[in-house]
């Protein structure tokens, strides 16, 4: 009414005149309520919320307790130079999207590492990170929970979803009690020979090095040096120290 038209017609009436501001005012208010929620219907999907393309090289699926420091830790040992494999991308599912230095971190590493936002237990967040197609899928633990218990309740129950999902895929879960280990030998399809499966728990390892230590002072130091990965380029050292003890080590 009031925008159409090239002033053929008009108001002349002081009671049009009225309406027509009315109209207006209206007009102008219920456009600026609807405008937001407008332009969400019309914007993309959020970046996180897509279908992950494994036609461009094999994946492997990292979920459970994700936050920056754990990913860190995974991606600087999983993008180290001397790691025979550099095709195979990270691609880490968490049910909350990622924080701004998460964000950061993955925009480094773009080339290796996604991040969707969804969670194991639904089967159409599994479909979207292409577990079916997966090498191996990775659970991690929570190391510093309150409740060791709970937090390993929480990650068999992902591997029963992951495994009802997809049975042969490979799952690697971290857990942080010895005696929930049976639970995870009870999990349907669940099997070290056939499909690789694998439980590491940390307690039981942080204690086994030290009891070791105990016996063989220095075996958890080598131990620990031979699962992490480091480089070494000997035109890094002086002839002087190429000599010692440190460049045979």
């Amino acid at each position: 009414i009031t925008t159409i038209g090239y002033g053929d017609f008009y108001p002349i009436t002081m009671s049009c005149q009225i309406i027509v501001i009315f109209v207006i005012a209206v007009g102008v208010a219920v456009f600026a309520s609807f405008g937001p929620a407008m332009i969400e219907m019309f914007k993309k999907s959020p970046p996180y919320t897509l279908e992950y393309d494994d036609s461009k090289s094999s994946h492997v699926v990292v979920c459970g307790y994700i936050n920056t420091g754990t990913v860190s830790n995974f991606m600087r040992d999983f993008l180290h130079p001397e790691n025979e494999d550099h095709e195979t991308t990270a691609v880490f599912l968490n049910t909350t999207p990622p924080p701004e230095d998460l964000q950061n971190l993955m925009h480094r590493n773009f080339y290796r590492c996604q991040y969707f936002q969804g969670s194991p237990l639904r089967a159409g967040d599994l479909a979207r990170v292409k577990l079916s197609t997966a090498k191996a899928c990775l659970v991690i633990a929570n190391k510093h929970s309150a409740e060791p218990d709970a937090e390993d309740a929480a990650n068999i129950l992902r591997v029963i979803s992951i495994k009802n999902y997809k049975s042969d895929v490979r799952v690697i879960i971290q857990i942080l009690n010895y005696h929930n280990e049976e639970h995870l030998f009870n999990v349907p399809d669940w099997n070290h020979q056939l499909y690789g499966d694998e439980v590491i728990c940390i307690n039981e390892l942080k204690l086994g090095l030290l009891g070791k230590s105990c016996l063989c002072p220095g075996f958890s130091t080598m131990i620990a040096n031979l699962i992490m990965m480091s480089s070494f380029h000997p035109s890094n050292y002086s002839k002087d120290v190429r000599s010692n003890w440190e460049y045979e080590y």
